[in-house]
């Protein structure tokens, strides 16, 4: 708020001057659109930062778009059990469990549970789940589905298994869905018929797993002709054999019967849960990029349930959907917008003269430094081999002030060394910064003469340390 009030009081600013020759009810609604700024902002201030680390993912910024895409790519890589990543086959097994968690195992523990209530059916229902009829209740649902027509969940619910040839099935059907021959092949954006591409493919001599993965979309791909291309395909594995599955990061409405949906954040957590047994055999370096990208999914999982707009907590978020604290935000950076215009002006109205006396001092060091502009900033780059590199002096306004920082051309690379030659500049002048920033040299007043004098004394300051040096 400190810009602001000088941006009113500074009778020699041009936006105050024409603000003290509007009426008084215009100076009145000035103010309390000050007013309103300084509450704003200092509700802002109450937010606690979120200091989360970002993945190496989200610093790159990529995939951006093709998130779902990459991730296709990662699951083909760690899938394959021969793969040079060593953790064999913990996605095979992992991605196993998570299907029989959705299918199986739930309805397992309810029939132990549940072993006193008589006779009861098993069967397959909607999302090729497991469920559990009374025999009176799935007589009177058969009856139900006849009477509908609906052709082809009243097939899956007829598929009736007595509960002993169930728990069977299951023990028979995890020793063979973990098992992982040499002939298992992991295959991305298989084509159709149709020439509609399938995710992924996971398949071996005994089962076969088709893919479709879904980070942010919904599902409404041609699922039907998926189902067709595999039972053509793969028509010599048995039905019970050949799992369709739909993996997704955020909640579905599991509308296609049958099809299994099963979900990242179980996914992910049968893998922690098994990952221990393969860390001695684990290529650090594979191991580190899967962690990364665990982390990364499990960030954007948290911000699609739980902070839909983002990275943001409850209280920021129900800040910025107040339309009041919206409306007035607008108008705060607006005005902030016109302020930093005024000063930027006021500044390249000085560059003249500034341009003036830094030439003069160029010239008179005999080529060592040379003065030259870049949009609204004036530079003076020395031209010198130092042992903290090329360094540049940077002259602008912001916020209200002229601002004169130094970095060397090296440093811009942004490296871990020339990050260390920057601090032993820093060190030279007698400075502080902040890692992975310029050196603020001083803040001065927007006046003519007085950026010109403190500019002229940092270039002398600089040529100074370059010349006790050599």
């Amino acid at each position: 708020m400190e810009a602001f009030g000088k941006l009113y009081h500074c009778k020699k600013n041009p936006i105050s001057s024409r603000i003290t020759k509007t009426s008084k009810r215009g100076k009145m609604e000035t103010i309390q659109d000050f007013n309103r700024y300084e509450k704003i902002l200092q509700q802002f201030a109450l937010f606690k930062p979120n200091n989360r680390k970002p993945t190496f993912m989200e610093i790159c910024q990529y995939p951006g778009n093709r998130f779902e895409e990459i991730s296709s790519r990662i699951l083909q890589f760690y899938l394959n059990p021969h793969n040079p990543h060593g953790l064999k086959n913990l996605f095979i097994k992992s991605l196993m469990e998570t299907l029989i968690d959705k299918t199986r195992l739930e309805f397992a523990e309810y029939i132990k549970k549940h072993k006193d209530i008589g006779e009861f059916v098993v069967t397959r229902g909607p999302n090729s789940t497991l469920r559990l009829f009374t025999i009176q209740a799935y007589e009177n649902f058969i009856k139900k589905l006849e009477a509908t027509n609906n052709r082809m969940q009243l097939d899956l619910i007829k598929r009736g298994l007595q509960p002993s040839d169930f728990e069977l099935e299951l023990s028979k059907e995890e020793s063979d869905l973990f098992d992982t021959p040499k002939t298992l092949c992991i295959e991305r954006e298989v084509g159709t018929e149709n020439d509609k591409r399938i995710d992924l493919l996971a398949y071996s001599d005994s089962w076969v797993v088709c893919i479709e993965n879904k980070i942010f979309a919904d599902d409404y791909n041609p699922f039907g002709e998926y189902r067709s291309y595999v039972e053509k395909r793969f028509k010599n594995i048995s039905e019970k054999r050949r799992f369709l599955i739909v993996l997704s990061l955020k909640k579905q409405r599991e509308t296609k019967d049958d099809w299994i949906y099963i979900y990242y954040r179980d996914f992910i957590r049968n893998i922690k849960k098994n990952i221990g047994d393969y860390l001695q055999n684990a290529d650090n370096d594979y191991l580190a990029c899967l962690m990364d990208w665990i982390k990364t999914l499990e960030y954007k999982q948290n911000n699609m349930e739980s902070q839909p707009m983002g990275n943001f907590t409850d209280e920021e978020y129900k800040f910025f959907c107040d339309e009041k604290n919206s409306s007035d935000i607008e108008k705060l950076l607006a005005r902030k917008r016109e302020f930093d215009e005024v000063n930027r002006n006021t500044f390249l109205s000085f560059r003249e003269v500034l341009r003036d006396s830094l030439n003069k001092l160029c010239n008179s060091k005999n080529g060592i430094c040379h003065y030259w502009e870049w949009q609204d900033r004036s530079v003076v780059d020395i031209d010198v081999e130092t042992s903290f590199g090329h360094p540049f002096i940077d002259i602008y306004a912001r916020n209200g002030k002229c601002r004169i920082e130094i970095a060397t051309r090296e440093w811009l690379k942004k490296t871990e060394l020339l990050e260390s030659l920057m601090d032993s500049l820093t060190e030279k002048l007698n400075k502080t910064r902040n890692p992975q920033e310029r050196i603020v040299l001083e803040c001065c007043e927007l006046q003519e003469k007085v950026i010109v004098e403190r500019a002229c004394y940092w270039v002398e300051r600089l040529l100074q340390i370059i010349a006790e040096e050599n």
